[in-house]
């Protein structure tokens, strides 16, 4: 009687709480990634994996490691990179000169630190004059001067500040 009553018990609790269906969609397993959802769409991802092995069976795609799709290049365009800019005493420990050779152009500039850190800028100035920077409070080191010209062409230099 007793196991009768543990098997009936067994029976029922299988089939109040076990799975009746389940919905198939892609996911991440891994140990670093994730997938996210917004309305329709899905996106996974998984970091430090390369591309190993595809298998698949009927509805079934199961795919170790790196996803990308595939893209085509349409069409290149020809910038032009011929920019007069000099940037000098470079190294120095107080003040960096900056002349453009570049008429009624407007420009920002941007100083960063070495993790990507903003640490000075100038926005909308116009490339007519010289511009002296004081990097004297700056901590020795190297530093990225990024300068943007007519809000599209970006022209990185590498700045060092001495003691």
């Amino acid at each position: 009687m007793r196991i009768l009553l543990t098997s009936i018990l067994i029976f029922t609790f299988q089939i109040s709480f076990g799975q009746s269906g389940f919905i198939n969609s892609p996911m991440v397993i891994g140990n670093a990634g994730e997938t996210w959802f917004q309305n329709d769409y899905n996106l996974s991802f998984t970091v430090g994996q390369i591309a190993i092995e595809t298998y698949s069976q009927n509805q079934t795609i199961f795919t170790q490691g790196f996803h990308q799709d595939s893209y085509q290049i349409t069409q290149l365009n020809n910038l032009n990179t011929n920019f007069d800019i000099s940037i000098f005493p470079n190294p120095t420990s107080d003040n960096i000169n900056i002349d453009y050779n570049i008429n009624n152009a407007r420009a920002d500039l941007f100083i960063k630190d070495i993790r990507g850190a903003t640490i000075y800028y100038s926005l909308d100035f116009s490339t007519n004059k010289r511009q002296t920077i004081d990097i004297s409070k700056f901590a020795p080191g190297v530093y990225v001067l990024e300068i943007i010209l007519n809000s599209k062409n970006k022209i990185v230099y590498q700045i060092q500040k001495l003691n």
